[in-house]
């Protein structure tokens, strides 16, 4: 049987994280660029630093897809929200199904809920897939990447975090790779190794 790749993306995550891997901790939340758009030619200092923390989805996807042919692939957002709006044409490129999830709360949009609903669904329903690759960067997916299923030969978690994060520890297989959301340096390395790159956990 062939390897096939679900990809689930905690987008609003990984680009908040990002933002903070670059321009230091708890700087998303001093700069609060969610109304950003990145427009082309801005010199608005919030949007240089958005460009600077650019999410480099084909790194995502790349990597996915090394563990063979890609089946499923959803990236949940509140994609109203124009800092993630402005990824919207490169996801669409990359056959990225975009999940719509608006703050209920004013705070949280139930993404991580929702992406775990999926992928356990998608599990139930969808016999041929053999890998799961779960992108995010804090403990909200901790039990999901703890799960042992019986049909997937490996659980993959990619974070932009790049030292300890809890995903990347609670994860099944323990190969390393520096190709990510924010460069496309590629190697592998023992944990705790040091890196400029953030890291997927695979």
């Amino acid at each position: 049987m062939s390897e096939r790749v679900a990809v689930y993306i905690d987008f609003d995550n990984v680009v908040i994280s990002r933002y903070d891997d670059v321009h230091g901790k708890q700087a998303w939340r001093k700069d609060d660029p969610r109304q950003h758009g990145q427009p082309t030619g801005s010199k608005d200092p919030i949007d240089t630093k958005l460009l600077a923390a650019r999410v480099d989805i084909g790194a995502v996807v790349d990597f996915a897809a090394s563990f063979g042919s890609v089946s499923l692939s959803r990236a949940y957002a509140d994609w109203s929200v124009p800092v993630n709006a402005s990824y919207k044409t490169e996801l669409i490129e990359r056959s990225l199904h975009l999940v719509q999830l608006f703050n209920a709360s004013g705070v949280k949009n139930g993404a991580d809920i929702r992406l775990a609903v999926d992928a356990v669904e998608d599990l139930m329903r969808h016999p041929e897939i053999t890998h799961v690759v779960l992108v995010a960067g804090d403990s909200d997916f901790v039990p999901l990447a703890q799960r042992r299923w019986p049909r997937v030969a490996s659980s993959s978690a990619g974070t932009s975090l790049a030292s300890e994060s809890p995903v990347r520890r609670a994860v099944s297989t323990r190969g390393y790779a520096t190709s990510e959301v924010g460069c496309r340096e590629s190697r592998n390395e023992p944990p705790g190794a040091a890196s400029r790159c953030p890291r997927l956990v695979r």
